[in-house]
């Protein structure tokens, strides 16, 4: 959770997701990254902040998730290698859900 529109997005799926199954929801967020922090405890008041890249943080919470929400900006082609999504994807070691932004 980085306040932006993306992870707002990912956030709503997540709360959607865990009302579904009967789960909960953990929201995460990076000091060392992109954040904005009112917006995203705006979003998210449980938000828990932590000091560390926002893929180390987000591959530690999959270590205790049945399912890893993210937001994605979109990205494609070589601008998309190395994002924080698909880093995310591929070390994480629950399932891992990527949500897209919509595109207008």
């Amino acid at each position: 959770m980085d306040g932006s529109v993306e992870s707002a997005a990912a956030v709503t799926v997540a709360r959607s997701v865990a009302a579904r199954f009967g789960g909960s929801v953990r929201a995460v967020a990076s000091t060392k990254d992109q954040l904005d922090r009112e917006a995203a405890e705006a979003i998210a008041p449980e938000l828990e902040a932590h000091a560390e890249p926002a893929v180390n943080v987000l591959v530690a919470a999959s270590e205790s998730a049945d399912l890893l929400v993210l937001g994605s900006r979109g990205l494609h082609g070589l601008k998309a290698l190395g994002s924080v999504s698909e880093r995310v994807a591929h070390q994480a070691r629950s399932s891992v859900l990527v949500v897209r932004s919509v595109q207008t």
